[in-house]
Parts: structure tokens; sequence; C-alpha cells
């Protein structure tokens, strides 16, 4: 029989449901999304994961001998720890942790910085390597770009439409973005001007094994994203050996050797990124496939989520 275990969390994401699908090899789990629950519940499980750390914990009954794993999303450390009104509840949670996951060394060292002194374990969420390790042949003589990321205001995507906007060279290649809907379309267009953007697309949300057939017409993969953990989308598109050009976020540093297996620019920084893109431009086929390569090396072993999804469930056993 499997062991009971509660799964806490605000919402069912992709990232919580692959966890839980993970964790499901050898627990039961019992999952309450605390959007969906306003009353006080008991809980009887001894063993509690929580993600993020941010978690609304409040109205929860432990029992006293339960033993508690939290597992960072990176925001709450990055972000959320700055904010007055949920700093006291990190701090509230990070205290009853037996063990906590974190995705990136930053996340570890942010914590360590606010007072943390047991088990942390570092294991980068990865991606399916199955589906995105296959590489495609592509085509550098007709460059264009792509991003996967949300329209939120921490992956900052308004910062890559402001810099097509601003260089005319940018404006003859074509870029596409995950849809934003008509409201943030209609801003963008008015902000920026709609023949600054007659070359970017906007693509749907897609499901994994879509999304990396879609992304191997593409040769650049670009994150704006002001902080990260360890970036499923970055690590997705290293994998898939797309040429990757990210923030220098500390997180981001982990992954990418400036010009070596991907670029790097200044965070949150519109001429910065106007740069590394147009120098991309000027670059060879034979040196963009070499950098292309290295990418891909780079996160074989350390990205597999087959792999780590397993080092959770060790790090879950253990705490």
């Amino acid at each position: 029989m499997k062991t009971k275990i509660r799964y806490i969390c605000p919402k069912l994401d992709l990232h919580h449901k692959r966890i839980i699908t993970a964790l499901e090899i050898e627990y039961e789990v019992n999952v309450t999304c605390t959007e969906d629950e306003k009353s006080e519940i008991r809980v009887f499980e001894n063993k509690i994961v929580y993600s993020p750390l941010s978690a609304e914990l409040d109205e929860f009954s432990f029992n006293s001998n339960a033993i508690f794993t939290g597992i960072s999303m990176a925001f709450d450390l990055n972000h959320e720890l700055s904010d007055i009104n949920l700093r006291e509840r990190i701090l509230s949670n990070v205290n009853i942790a037996d063990s906590i996951i974190v995705d990136c060394e930053f996340s570890r060292a942010l914590l360590i910085d606010i007072g943390f002194t047991r088990r942390i374990e570092v294991i980068p969420f990865g991606c399916n390597q199955e589906i995105w390790k296959t590489k495609y042949d592509r085509n550098y003589s007709t460059p264009n770009f792509i991003s996967t990321r949300s329209w939120t205001d921490i992956h900052n995507n308004q910062l890559l439409v402001e810099a097509i906007s601003k260089s005319p060279l940018l404006q003859q290649y074509q870029f596409s973005l995950l849809d934003p809907g008509n409201e943030t379309l209609l801003s963008l267009e008015e902000k920026f001007g709609v023949d600054s953007l007659r070359n970017v697309i906007f693509h749907e949300f897609m499901d994994e094994t879509t999304l990396k057939s879609y992304s191997d017409n593409f040769a650049f993969f670009v994150s704006t994203s002001i902080s990260d953990g360890s970036s499923v989308s970055l690590l997705e598109a290293l994998s898939a050996g797309l040429i990757c050009v990210a923030p220098d976020f500390p997180s981001n540093c982990e992954w990418i050797e400036d010009r070596v297996n991907g670029f790097l620019f200044e965070n949150n920084c519109v001429g910065s990124l106007i740069y590394v893109l147009e120098s991309l431009l000027t670059l060879g086929s034979k040196q963009l496939e070499e950098i292309s390569n290295r990418g891909s090396d780079s996160v074989q072993s350390r990205a597999n989520w087959d792999d780590n999804s397993q080092k959770v469930i060790s790090a879950i056993r253990g705490g």
C-alpha cells in the first residue's frame, strides 16, 4: 500500500501537475488547491509537500509529527519575498520545512540568506528529453526567432516587442510570440505601432509535442524574463538545439555561458537586447551550429525530467 501524502498548491498548473504525476509513482497523493478551499482543513497525512513557498498554509491543521517539504517555484524567493504582504508567510512556511527543493543554486543562496539551515536539494525540473533532445537541421541563412513565455509582468515579453519596434534590422525577420490576447495586442500596437510588428506572429498555447514540432521551424529562442529559476522553457529550447538568448539573471548564468552555448544580455535593458539580437545576425552558419550543439550538450544530463523527477521523489522520501 502506498504512503499517503498531502500536496498543497494554489491551483493545478502544468508545473504542479508534472510534480504530482511523478509523486504518484510512489505515493497516494491527496491534492488540495488553496484557491478552491476557503475553510479550515484538517490534514491527517504525515508527509506534507507544499509549493510554492508562499502557499497559504494558515487554514490547515496538521499533525504534530508531520514532515514538511517545500518546493520553491523561484518567483517566491525572487519576488514575493520582497512583498511586505507575503514575506511573513514565506518566512513562516520556510520555518516549518524539514527540507526544501529548489531548482537552481541562486535559490539555494537566497534560502541560506534568510537563515534556513536544514536540508536544501537543488533539482532542476528540466524537460522531457525524449521529446526535446531530437535536433532539427536549421537553416541559419533565414534567421527567425521564437519566444514561448507567457505574458506576465515577470516574463517581460513587452521588452522583446520594444526591441523589435526600435530596430529596423530586426523588423526584417520573423518573430513568433505566445498570443497575448486581444486587449494586450491592441495595447502593443498602439504603443509600438502596427508597422513595426508586421513580421511578428502570435502562436497559441500548445502541448509539449506540438510545441517541439513548431519550434523546429525557428533558429533562435528569446527569453526576456526579469527573473527565473532554471526555466523549463529555456531548458527545452537548449535541448532542442535552438540558440538561446536570455537575460544575465544569476539562474540563467548557471546554464548559459555567454557566446559559448548561448547569449546573455543585460537584464531588462532594451539596448543590450537589440545589440545581442543584431549581433547574432552577423554570425556564420558554422559558428551558430557549434553554439547550438554546445547548448544541447550542456543540458542533456542535467535537465532530464525523467531522471530529476526521481530525485524529487527521493528528496521527499528523505524529508
